[in-house]
């Protein structure tokens, strides 16, 4: 017998995940949010944030600031969302994404290692200069030479 789950409006199928559409959510909005202890609440508001916030430095300041969250389903999303804005914005700081990237790809969370390969695989891509000098993959950095 197969388990089906009836899906929200927003939200998506592939494979076995589930996939929610990010809701907008005003700074105030996610400011008010991220000082709860609701961790489902704080991983919406922060991929709230890098999805919809204009103010890129205030985006990228929290978001690198709950990378280094103790707890691990927020830390992992917060990492996830580095890759997020290497996507949209490509550009970060090179030597703090390095060294959080790293760091979250040795992490004790299966999570969180997850997410910093994913993050690794966007950076990777949109910001090469940075994706290529990422240690501890499991992917590792591929360059592509269109000239061949």
């Amino acid at each position: 017998m197969v388990n089906l789950k009836k899906l929200d409006k927003g939200e998506f199928m592939s494979g076995n995940l589930i996939y929610k559409e990010p809701e907008k959510m005003t700074k105030e909005q996610i400011l008010a949010v991220l000082q709860s202890n609701d961790v489902a609440a704080i991983e919406n508001a922060l991929v709230s944030l890098v999805f919809f916030e204009e103010d890129f430095e205030f985006a990228k300041k929290l978001i690198f600031n709950y990378a280094k969250n103790s707890d691990e389903a927020i830390r992992g999303t917060a990492i996830l969302c580095i890759g997020h804005l290497a996507r949209i914005h490509k550009n970060l700081p090179i030597e703090i994404t390095i060294e959080i990237i790293e760091g979250a790809l040795k992490d004790n969370s299966h999570y969180v290692r997850e997410q910093a390969e994913s993050a690794a695989s966007d950076i990777n891509v949109y910001i090469p200069d940075i994706g290529c000098r990422i240690k501890g993959r499991t992917i590792p950095f591929v360059d592509i030479d269109e000239d061949d």
